[in-house]
Order: C-alpha cells, then structure tokens, then sequence
C-alpha cells in the first residue's frame, strides 16, 4: 500500500491556547528577570517558566502518515510509530475531548497529547491538534486519538488498507 499523508491543523481554541499561555510564561519570565533581584545568581525562577513553552515545542503534532498496518505521527525532529495491527473500529469522535480529563499530558500547549480518560471510552492516548476532527481508533487494550485535516479521508484510507479488522 502506498503511504497516505495527512495534516494536523491547529484549531482556534489550539491557537488562542497556545499563544496566550507562551505570552504569559515569557512575560511572567520577564517580570521575574527585571523585577526580582538576582544578587549576582543566575535567574533560575525566570528561565524555568521562560522555558516551559520551549519544552512543548518538540512535542507538538505535525502531521500523520499511514503506511499499511502502522500510524507514523509526525512530531518536530522525531516520528512515534504506533502498531494498528488488530485495529478494531475506528470512528469520527468530535465530542471526545471535550469529556475527557487529562491524565498525564499536555492539554493546549502546542497539542494536545498525552493520556486521557472519557468516561465509556477509558482511557486513551492522544496526539491531536483539533478537538473537532479526533478520530478515535479501538485497538485491543487501548485506545488512540488523533485529528488528521480530513476525518473520513483518514478512516477510508484505513479501511481501504483492510482495517479495521471488522
């Protein structure tokens, strides 16, 4: 099967989250550089919170690539690879992140990643940009979330690879 490529559009409330807490962060950064004294140290309290939106950055979702019975998500400088050998349905959930609580993950700072839990889902691990386009995958044992550009070009490109497997 040939490789199908697909965007990870950021949606508004992506953007607006991103943005404002980055401005917050640098500018709470700022005020702690040019505010406090140092007393000749290094500004330990200034760069930690300047850095946290540095941190996200090489976590964020670029993209995904389908290739046969593997999802590549694209991230900068890096590729996860995630096995959907076994995938059981996979199916538009529009409505997921906004029931969901954050486990362990980043919830707008550049994506949304991490694990996840939504009550009669469980709990799920995402890489999704796009609260609006998640396309939830049910593998055994686990489960996926993800937001390519085009939701139904994604699942029939699944489908035309032979997942899922009913």
């Amino acid at each position: 099967m040939n490789p199908r490529t697909f965007e990870a559009p950021w949606s508004a409330s992506l953007k607006w989250i991103s943005g404002t807490a980055t401005a917050l962060m640098l500018g709470v950064g700022f005020v702690l550089l040019t505010a406090v004294p140092q007393a000749g140290s290094i500004p330990w309290p200034a760069m930690l919170v300047a850095a946290v939106p540095l941190c996200a950055l090489p976590f964020r979702v670029l993209g995904y690539r389908l290739e046969g019975r593997v999802l590549f998500v694209h991230r900068p400088g890096w590729t996860k690879r995630v096995d959907l050998s076994g995938l059981v349905s996979a199916e538009a959930a529009p409505e997921l992140a906004g029931k969901s609580w954050r486990v362990c993950g980043n919830g707008g700072l550049f994506s949304f990643t991490g694990c996840f839990y939504a009550r009669g889902v469980g709990t799920y691990r995402a890489w999704f940009n796009d609260p609006a386009k998640v396309v939830l995958l049910h593998l055994p044992g686990r489960r996926i979330a993800v937001s390519p550009g085009d939701p139904s070009a994604f699942i029939q490109t699944l489908r035309q690879a032979g997942l899922p497997r009913h």
